[in-house]
């Protein structure tokens, strides 16, 4: 294999000089170079596999979500980071230029992470900065966990990546425990005590204490607001700073969201993330493919595969099912059985024989039916809900259900009727409140009967176990909208809501 293939920097849009992109490259090819060794000698054959294929491209500070402008507290402007979408990586010339060797193969790993997990098709209607701190936390997790398994003694964080911000640090700052300003000196999201946790636990826990903080502004949600005085920490509403060039993004009560001291960030101590997470280019097959051949190619090199990567292929190689072919299927059963039996009650119009007429009957023909419970609590998203039902539809006009919302108390009221897919739009969306679902189990059966093929439950996981007893004589099928790796109920199957989400 050819050492310098991925290490030929590009610069299509000519931001640097010809001399200083010849000294990248010079850079990076030793980069892979030393990612290219058996890993007792210090190299990485499996990230050497999943980067260097790939080109390898600079980019404007502007690609990875810097405002055009923003300075540092000396006056220097504000750096890019690095990204990937799967198909390239890319570099900002200051940031690739001021890592180290030892620095650069761990922002590398850092983004090959983040394509093997998907991450950034997972959580689309999350709170994009929390998002990035529970994907960033999964990530770094599984960095340190790879390099206490080969017992490597370079330093792994510090230095122009920063030192960890532990997650029980951050919980305390987001609290108001701690005054915390990790924007001092660089700082990442790393905690190796949350290896093999998912992003959507992590992403939960967070918003957890991000809805009772006493630092959040009631008007914008920001970390803005001093715990002790309750009062905006900010630099003032932007209708006092003319000269703001954030107008009409800025909070109306704590003015700029760009931190005075530090020239970016929001004001609330918080650092920006190490990296741009960036929409992928690849599709999960792509991904899947790609982690294939490179784990394939590090066992040749005799290196060894990371213990995270092979539980991710594991996933990747899984076949998911989604949840409305599952449900499909459960229906289908019995219309299949019904087309093997005859309805004595109801016979064909034509007859066989002259005299005396001779009929015979129809076919048994049987309409499914099911019964979809919609988690309508707090903790779910409206866009999960709107997906969710949304979903239900591909069932087609040719069964039969009913929609019922819960969250603390099951609402009867909010029944819809579904005799056709036009009947789901109009279900009513009530509730809003907490998750209590064993009132559900026990009533339906009085309520609404026993004659269902399937019952549909689309919620979050955040509803706890419900007892055996309940169990109902039919079909269940949890449909989980995030975290349903974890959510093992005491009955019924697991599908996730989303399938291209791993």
């Amino acid at each position: 294999m050819d050492m310098n293939l991925g290490a030929r920097l590009a610069d299509p849009r000519k931001l640097v000089p010809p001399a200083r992109l010849a000294q990248l490259n010079r850079k990076l090819s030793s980069v892979m170079t030393c990612m290219f060794r058996l890993p007792k000698n210090g190299g990485n054959p499996f990230l050497f596999a999943m980067s260097a294929p790939k080109p390898h491209e600079l980019a404007p500070p502007e690609f990875f979500g810097v405002e055009k402008g923003m300075k540092n507290p000396d006056g220097s402007p504000v750096t890019g980071t690095a990204a990937t979408d799967g198909k390239k990586y890319y570099w900002d010339a200051d940031f690739l230029e001021k890592l180290s060797l030892n620095e650069c193969p761990t922002v590398m790993y850092h983004e090959a992470y983040h394509m093997i997990f998907f991450h950034c098709e997972r959580l689309r209607s999350a709170n994009p900065r929390i998002r990035n701190w529970a994907m960033d936390y999964v990530v770094n997790s599984c960095i340190e966990h790879d390099h206490d398994q080969v017992q490597s003694q370079k330093r792994l964080w510090g230095g122009n990546i920063g030192d960890p911000i532990h997650l029980d640090e951050l919980l305390e700052h987001i609290d108001g425990k701690i005054d915390a300003d990790f924007e001092t000196e660089p700082r990442i999201f790393a905690d190796k005590k949350q290896f093999g946790r998912s992003p959507e636990a992590i992403y939960s826990e967070i918003m957890a204490h991000w809805e009772k903080s006493p630092r959040k502004c009631p008007t914008c949600s920001a970390l803005s607001f001093d715990p002790k005085t309750k009062k905006p920490k900010g630099p003032g509403p932007c209708k006092d700073r003319p000269d703001c060039e954030h107008k009409g993004l800025c909070c109306p009560t704590c003015g700029c969201p760009i931190n005075p001291k530090s020239g970016k960030g929001y004001g609330d101590g918080i650092p920006l993330p190490m990296d741009a997470h960036i929409d992928a280019a690849v599709s999960k097959q792509d991904v899947q493919a790609d982690t294939m051949r490179a784990a394939q190619q590090a066992k040749t090199m005799r290196g060894a595969v990371p213990s995270s990567v092979e539980d991710a292929l594991g996933e990747l190689m899984k076949p998911t099912l989604r949840f409305t072919d599952i449900v499909r299927s459960s229906c289908m059963k019995k219309v299949q059985d019904a087309g093997l039996k005859n309805d004595w009650r109801r016979f064909r119009r034509r007859y066989i024989g002259a005299r005396p007429r001779q009929y015979l009957p129809k076919r048994h023909t049987h309409r499914p039916r099911w019964l979809a419970m919609i988690d309508t609590s707090g903790s779910m998203s409206q866009d999960d809900l709107v997906y969710g039902m949304s979903q239900l539809q591909v069932l087609g006009n040719g069964t039969e259900g009913y929609l019922v919302p819960c969250d603390a108390t099951v609402h009867w009221d909010g029944l819809t009727s579904v005799k056709n897919a036009a009947d789901i739009q109009q279900a009513k969306i009530l509730g809003r409140g907490g998750t209590v679902f064993d009132d559900f189990f026990r009533e339906f059966p009085s309520k609404l009967g026993l004659e269902f093929d399937c019952v549909v439950i689309i919620t979050d996981g955040d509803c706890g176990q419900i007892p055996l007893e309940y169990r109902p004589p039919v079909d269940v099928v949890w449909v989980i909208t995030r975290g349903h790796k974890e959510y093992k109920p005491s009955f019924g199957r697991v599908a996730p809501l989303r399938t291209d989400r791993p």
